[in-house]
């Protein structure tokens, strides 16, 4: 199986890494951020929510 997905890496230092950009990962990070912390959130998809 072949994919024309392009891998991109690069290094990214945080404090929080949510993993998901639904509801509940979205409330996570917000609660976070709030605290002053750097928040990073990973989807998958296109679009949040």
């Amino acid at each position: 199986m072949t994919s024309n997905k392009e891998t991109v890496k690069r290094e990214l230092i945080t404090d929080v890494l949510v993993i998901g950009g639904g509801g509940a990962g979205l409330s996570a990070a917000v609660s976070a951020s709030e605290e002053g912390v750097e928040v990073i959130v990973s989807e998958k998809c296109n679009s949040l929510g």
